[in-house]
């Protein structure tokens, strides 16, 4: 059977995959199945784990990159992701999906590629699947791409390209091209604000300054990505967990590559969504930009001018009853008015892609969004200030506890010898002589 399998891939690392002793081949294609793994990159490296599994090689072929997928109820999307992956130019990679415990079929849709499935039992985001990813991958080179994103064909070709063009680059990340798939405005609308966002030098093509790792579609060192202790499992949500990568990642002396002629699109989503999805991704955002004490660069949904835009967006909405008072009707009108001059290069450059029509609706858009940043922020710092009272409070409350209870005394008077034993201590000796110990009558006394 070995031989007809290197037949059938003679360009593949293949594995045989014995579950429960059956030794059966999975469904004649070399496919993972992982019950139910968790990990987290502390700074030690990554511990194997204990699977259900035995692995037989058969053919060894190290792949060039290892493209990790994570995934999760993503049936609309995954077949357009997946095709343009294997419709890549370049072809030295191996594709690890994780399956982050689907409920649609997502995981039916898989079947007809040539790819590892790793099936998690219970959903716990994204950050995790692609810490589980990287475990599986073979390669030194990482290439992260997310389920509803699709790359052009010299996509990984142009990464390896950045990658080797200096010794100092560990880290190349991928924008999005703005290309529109819906013919709905406010879908397209998402994708132009996404595509606006990243601001590029004049005669500059590659970035080094960008502050967050592109996990979207990305590349990295696999020995760079555990040193930095891969992404953070308490984000579960994607967005937030790029930025905490991009922090370490600098925060370890390496840089955060972007170039903009290594393209991807992403499939639209409507604004409703693309607001909620802010919303929450703002409100997680604020712990962490507290600990940078740093804005984003550009790029980002976390600089400096897009939070002073929120706020001002959310200062219109606050005052627009006074459009009823003769008196100060003038104040959210001189807001919008200074909303729309700080924002004209953004509203030329979007009505000359979607038309003159487009210049109001592009306005309402951009106010929908900011305002439902703006209320993350308030949502995000109240949080954190109630936690930091919560604290606090605790604190105080187990201080107080323990100052006012007997049983500490007790230990003292009950006896004067040290258990601890330590071996620097000093008077480790004169401590554990032999000598007088309370009596039952004193002990009574004591704890009276």
């Amino acid at each position: 059977m070995t031989n007809e399998i290197k037949k059938e891939f003679p360009e593949r690392k293949l594995k045989l995959v014995v579950l429960n002793e059956t030794h059966e081949l999975l469904e004649e294609k070399p496919k993972l199945l992982v019950t139910d793994e968790t990990h987290e990159f502390p700074e030690e490296k990554l511990k194997p784990s204990v699977i259900n599994e035995t692995l037989i090689e058969v053919q060894d072929l190290k792949p060039r990159l290892s493209v990790i997928i994570p995934t999760y109820n993503r049936e609309n999307t995954i077949e357009k992701c997946l095709d343009a992956v294997f419709n890549s130019y370049f072809k030295d990679f191996e594709v690890i999906i994780v399956d982050d415990d689907s409920t649609d079929s997502t995981l039916e849709k898989l079947k007809k590629y040539e790819c590892r499935v790793i099936e998690l039992k219970r959903n716990r985001g994204v950050a995790n699947a692609r810490n589980v990813g990287v475990k599986h991958a073979k390669a030194d080179l990482l290439v992260f791409v997310d389920s509803d994103l699709m790359v052009h064909k010299d996509t990984f070709s142009k990464m390896l390209e950045v990658y080797e063009s200096g010794q100092d680059i560990k880290v190349v990340g991928a924008v999005e091209s703005g290309k529109c798939f819906s013919p709905k405005f406010s879908d397209n609308f998402c994708t132009l604000k996404i595509c606006y966002d990243y601001k590029w030098k004049k005669n500059t093509k590659v970035q080094d300054h960008y502050s967050a790792f592109n996990a979207e579609c990305g590349l990295i060192e696999k020995k760079v990505f555990e040193e930095v202790g891969g992404f953070n499992t308490k984000y579960k949500g994607a967005g937030v967990e790029e930025y905490d990568t991009g922090y370490e990642i600098i925060r370890h002396g390496y840089k955060n590559y972007i170039s903009q002629d290594i393209l991807c699109d992403h499939v639209p989503k409507p604004l409703k969504e693309r607001a909620i999805k802010l919303f929450r991704r703002t409100a997680t955002y604020v712990p962490l930009f507290l600990k940078k004490r740093s804005f984003e660069t550009t790029g980002g949904t976390g600089t400096l001018f897009e939070c002073i835009m929120s706020l001002l967006s959310l200062s219109i909405l606050v005052t627009l009853p006074l459009l009823l008072s003769p008196r100060f009707f003038v104040v959210p009108l001189s807001l919008s008015a200074l909303y729309t001059v700080s924002n004209i290069k953004f509203l030329f450059w979007i009505t000359k892609r979607a038309g003159i029509l487009s210049f109001f609706p592009t306005i309402f858009a951009s106010m929908v969004l900011h305002t439902s940043m703006g209320l993350g922020i308030i949502y995000g710092f109240s949080r954190f200030i109630v936690s930091q009272i919560n604290d606090i409070f605790s604190t105080v409350y187990y201080s107080i506890r323990i100052y006012t209870s007997r049983l500490p005394y007790v230990d003292l008077f009950v006896t004067s010898k040290c258990n601890l034993s330590c071996k620097h201590c000093f008077y480790m000796e004169s401590l554990n002589k032999p000598n007088k110990e309370l009596t039952l009558e004193e002990l009574q006394k004591v704890s009276k």
